[in-house]
């Protein structure tokens, strides 16, 4: 969980580009963290699609090893009904 649901980027064209800056706090041993989450996506119409990369900030505690340099990625795509 990132901590909010509200993404502030950029549109140009059919593409988005947003972040959305993690303030959910973690903690695992030494290591304290939050997931920033990057989405890039592409309007066509009633459609959207594209994804959303959750890249973990920590403050390079020992501890921190797996989460450092990782990146989960969500695809998504979805539509809306024709207006």
């Amino acid at each position: 969980y990132v901590g909010s649901n509200s993404f502030a980027g950029t549109a140009n064209g059919s593409m988005i580009d947003a972040m959305l800056t993690g303030q959910q706090p973690y903690t695992m041993g030494n290591c304290a963290y939050t997931y920033n989450a990057q989405l890039t996506a592409d309007v066509d119409g009633d459609s959207l699609s594209g994804e959303i990369d959750y890249t973990a900030q920590t403050n390079n505690g020992s501890d921190c090893g797996a989460l450092n340099g990782c990146t989960t990625v969500q695809q998504f795509a979805g539509s809306r009904p024709p207006q």
